[in-house]
């Protein structure tokens, strides 16, 4: 049986919220790196190549030369400095491929952990580079890789070959027992949810009517047809983090009839808006009201690897709530 023999899981205590988390990831060791210089005008455009990208205040600790900054190595010698953004970078290698088995000494993956390669060389190199895989561990040094479009893995191997890990967000709201003061249920109507604009990308959102939360209501099969995917319009979980337009080919990408539009230098329609409100019509009736948002299996075998990476981040929501029938 798998049993990973450095440390799998990393938690995280969010002082401002008081709140916690756990990050699948290995570290094995946390240190402190302190700069010798901070960022200048002739060198910040190597960090952050606009302004839209750098949204670091002027006067945070990052920007001091000798200020202190958390970096941490894992199992296999990489080094990552901790809090730079939220993109995933390679920390692991490939010593050997041998059809869908991959050998990686100690990698500490978990069965259904999603990566990518990237320069792997030799023959296999054109086949597994940059595409997404879904893993199954066999042992502590290797693990078989999936991927629904890749139907074979041959060739020579000649090395090269770095791991990037993917995480599947598990994002939840509280639970709002809304009405239980009236001894009622609590109907769920329209909600409107403010995320940062994407470009093209889109997430999962789970609706929980109780205090079950392996139980979402959204996810489908729905009633009467037991056979019934939830993948239409009413009732679909999917969430676009990005103009909807774009992805229902009214207009070009980065175009949203329903938001404001501005007319660039070019002559092109932009959207100039950071924020989006996104709009889902429901008509649900449950004990308790909580929301979550995930990246399902379709998404995070994106070949794009955009679902993977472009960002998620969630400003609040409206939710219509009303009273309902009596609490059973």
């Amino acid at each position: 049986q798998f049993s990973p023999v450095f440390p799998t899981q990393t938690l995280q205590y969010n002082y401002r919220d008081q709140s916690w988390a756990i990050f699948n990831e290995t570290y094995t060791t946390y240190g402190q790196f302190k700069p010798l210089t901070g960022y200048t005008w002739e060198t910040i455009g190597n960090i952050y190549p606009t302004w839209a990208d750098w949204n670091v205040p002027w006067n945070a600790g990052a920007s001091t030369p000798l200020q202190p900054q958390i970096v941490g190595g894992n199992q296999q010698g990489y080094l990552i400095q901790r809090g730079v953004g939220t993109g995933e970078s390679p920390s692991l290698y490939v010593q050997d491929v041998t059809s869908f088995t991959i050998t990686s000494v100690n990698h500490c993956l978990n069965t259904g952990d999603y990566i990518s390669i990237s320069g792997a060389q030799g023959d296999v190199g054109a086949i597994i580079n940059n595409i997404p895989f879904k893993i199954t561990v066999a042992s502590n040094n290797t693990f078989t890789i999936f991927n629904p479009n890749v139907l074979f893995i041959t060739g020579s191997y000649l090395g090269g070959g770095q791991i990037t890990r993917y995480y599947i967000p598990e994002i939840y709201s509280k639970q709002f027992p809304t009405s239980w003061g009236l001894g009622r249920k609590t109907r769920i109507g329209v909600q409107q949810y403010l995320f940062t604009k994407t470009d093209a990308a889109q997430i999962t959102l789970l609706i929980f009517l109780s205090t079950d939360t392996n139980d979402p209501y959204n996810n489908g099969p729905l009633v009467p047809n037991q056979e019934a995917i939830t993948s239409g319009l009413i009732y679909s979980n999917v969430l676009y983090t990005c103009p909807e337009s774009t992805n229902l080919g009214l207009t070009p990408a980065n175009t949203n009839l329903l938001q404001l539009n501005q007319i660039g230098s070019a002559g092109t329609t932009s959207n100039s808006q950071q924020q989006i409100w996104h709009r889902m019509n429901t008509s649900l009736i449950g004990d308790t009201v909580q929301f979550g948002f995930t990246l399902n299996e379709t998404q995070m075998f994106d070949p794009n690897l955009y679902f993977q990476t472009a960002e998620i981040e969630f400003h609040g929501a409206i939710l219509d709530l009303s009273p309902s029938s009596l609490l059973a």
